[in-house]
């Protein structure tokens, strides 16, 4: 087993080998923001963050505008306020946003 050190703000990834290991640096905030109860965001693409609210809200997200897919967004907000992240969203891309009982209909106001 070969030894490493670490200073705060490294992660090191082990694969399927004990020799297969990368190490770099990462933002630590969005590693333990779960700890805070917070969704940290870091030109993430609008994909993702949909994604996201579908795993853990439980909502279908119907996307009109599927080029929005890839634009990226940087924001923190609170992780159980989805209403907030919504309106965020709505104001940072110019979005209606529609929800209903079980899905969120994101369209473009243009």
């Amino acid at each position: 087993m070969k030894e490493m050190t670490m200073i705060p703000g490294e992660l090191v990834e082990v694969g399927k080998e004990e020799k297969d290991f990368v190490k770099r640096t990462v933002d630590v905030d969005s590693y333990s923001a779960w700890r805070y109860n917070k969704l940290v965001f870091s030109n993430t693409p609008v994909r993702d963050i949909l994604n996201l609210i579908e795993d853990n809200f439980g909502y279908e997200v119907v996307l009109h505008d599927k080029t929005l897919e890839t634009k990226l967004y940087t924001d923190t907000t609170p992780a159980d306020n989805l209403d907030l992240l919504l309106s965020k969203l709505s104001i940072v891309y110019n979005l209606k946003v529609t929800t209903t009982d079980e899905q969120i209909i994101i369209e473009s106001k243009n």
